[in-house]
């Protein structure tokens, strides 16, 4: 998959799940629970796509290695719920 459409699906997922829990748990502790995370994933996915969008010229960039990078935040996002999901349920 081209890492163009990982950035974008991974912004509109992050966002669309922070604005639903947002909606269905307007409750302060639910939305520090899992609200933050949503929000800072949006945040790191949004500013992917823009450098993605307005960025150096594309002549310039190696794919290759910002593929790597993109699929790299991919994978540290994961980690990190993980970790975040293991904390809660230990608290």
């Amino acid at each position: 998959m081209d890492p163009a459409r990982v950035v974008t699906y991974g912004f509109v997922y992050a966002a669309a799940v922070f604005f639903l829990q947002w909606v269905l748990h307007p409750d302060p502790t639910a939305f520090e629970q899992g609200g933050l995370f949503s929000l800072l994933s949006a945040l790191i996915f949004g500013f992917l796509g823009l450098y993605r969008r307005f960025g150096p010229e594309t002549a310039e960039r190696k794919p290759e290695s910002y593929g790597l990078f993109v699929y790299g935040f991919v994978v540290l996002l994961v980690l990190l719920s993980g970790l975040t999901a293991a904390s809660l349920v230990v608290q």
